[in-house]
């Protein structure tokens, strides 16, 4: 009995081992499976916890401060085309360019005048930017450096002059007139069609002539352009003066105080903006509710093309996936883009997701139909967009650089343009998950 005992013990406890064993492994495997199952189901709620309390934009939250204020420094790189042989040009031939840069400047951008409205979980704020020269990164000081490019003071003026053109060509004694339009601004100005400034001086503000010598006029007498133009003699001719005259006192209006032409603003916003705070709804975050108070354009002719759609461009909403199309709205564009997946990248070892700007952005609707609302007022060759709609006039067009997609007509009549998608494509590299843009490239 007592071994039979003693067998049953030693039974009992070899089988007490192997079922506390197989507890233990069965216990273990759920909690592998329950680990597993929280990484795969609750991380991710974990993360877009994380990420909500981190990129919230509320007084007080992780990022406020540098959403107000980039803690990091922010540059922008100018590159500015020289005319290389500007008499030819003068005697007709065709303009050859040389790229010259960089001219690379720190951009101070504080929000300022922040205003949160909870009711609709939405912040408004203005941005002024301003810019300031760093000559380690550039070329060299941008007030020292000469370049030749077109009199775009004068280009303006005889755009906007157009108008008149029109009217009076269709009258047969004016057509002298007509042609002879460049030989009175020439009078006015003084200077010719190209004209070598600073590099400072082309990007930033470029003081001309002509817009002084009208505002002069204006404040003294009023524009008489026939006491400066003597040719203009006969009846009818003196009728074309006076049109072309009144013509220029309307263009007069959309010159700045003191006659400078600035292609960039420095120390200037580009409007109220009202943007999601993401506390209602994170999926928001940074996207566009009003941008001068309005939700639509009025620019263009058709309705999806005046939408604001997307962000300003500085930041997306969270989790992008390669799927999506990043959608911004660019006030020097006056126009909503938007980006597509290109590749993924690794900077540091982090993980980045390169949106490129697609080659149809500057289509005129021939090939999509849909872009062909942007043609306003006039539909050029694609490859351009005339901003002339939202710049009180002025003709301005903007484009990729050395016309990248642009129809070949553009680079026919100019030489020294080679357009390459790695150095001159729009992109953007961003961190997936936190929705961080650790590079962009706007180039137009």
């Amino acid at each position: 009995m007592p071994a039979a005992k003693k067998f049953w013990g030693r039974d009992e406890r070899r089988c007490t081992k192997r079922c506390c064993k197989a507890s233990c492994l069965i216990v273990s495997s759920l909690l592998v499976l329950c680990v597993g199952v929280l990484i795969v189901f609750g991380m991710p709620i974990f993360v877009s916890h994380e990420i909500k309390l981190t990129f919230e934009v509320y007084n007080g939250s992780a990022s406020y401060d540098t959403w107000v204020l980039p803690k990091e420094p922010v540059y922008m790189t100018y590159f500015v085309f020289n005319v290389t042989n500007p008499d030819d040009v003068l005697n007709g031939e065709r303009p050859n360019v040389q790229e010259v840069g960089p001219f690379t400047y720190l951009e101070l951008r504080p929000r300022q005048n922040i205003s949160f409205m909870p009711d609709n979980g939405t912040v408004k704020w203005v941005q002024p930017k301003t810019y300031v020269l760093d000559e380690g990164k550039s070329l060299g000081n941008d007030n020292d450096i000469e370049l030749c490019t077109i009199n775009f003071p004068i280009m303006f003026l005889g755009a906007l002059l157009e108008p008149a053109i029109q009217k009076l060509s269709i009258l047969p004694e004016f057509v002298r007139i007509v042609l002879d339009i460049p030989k009175i601004l020439n009078a006015l100005s003084g200077e010719d069609a190209i004209i070598c400034k600073s590099a400072k001086e082309i990007i930033w503000g470029l003081y001309d002539p002509v817009f002084g010598r009208i505002q002069s006029l204006l404040k003294q007498e009023g524009l008489n352009i026939q006491k400066y133009i003597p040719m203009l003699v006969k009846p009818l001719e003196k009728e074309a003066a006076e049109f072309i005259s009144s013509s220029l006192l309307k263009a007069a209006a959309l010159i700045p105080e003191g006659g400078v032409i600035s292609l960039q603003q420095n120390g200037t916003d580009d409007g109220t903006w009202a943007t999601f705070t993401g506390t209602k709804d994170m999926s928001l975050i940074n996207t566009i509710d009003l941008w001068q108070n309005r939700r639509l354009l009025s620019w263009w002719k058709s309705h999806s093309c005046n939408m604001i759609n997307g962000t300003d461009g500085t930041q997306f909403k969270p989790n992008v996936k390669k799927s999506d199309k990043l959608f911004a709205f660019t006030t020097e564009l006056c126009r909503s883009i938007y980006l597509i997946y290109n590749q993924t990248i690794h900077v540091k070892g982090i993980e980045l997701y390169r949106f490129t700007a697609p080659p149809k952005l500057f289509d005129n609707g021939t090939n999509y139909g849909f872009l062909k609302g942007f043609c306003a007022p006039h539909c050029w060759p694609s490859g351009t967009q005339d901003v002339s709609v939202c710049n009180g006039g002025l003709p301005v067009m903007m484009s990729s650089p050395h016309f990248l997609y642009a129809d070949p007509v553009y680079r026919e009549n100019v030489t020294g343009m080679n357009p390459n998608f790695e150095r001159h494509a729009t992109l953007v590299d961003i961190e997936p998950v936190c929705q961080t843009s650790m590079h962009v490239a706007i180039y137009a």
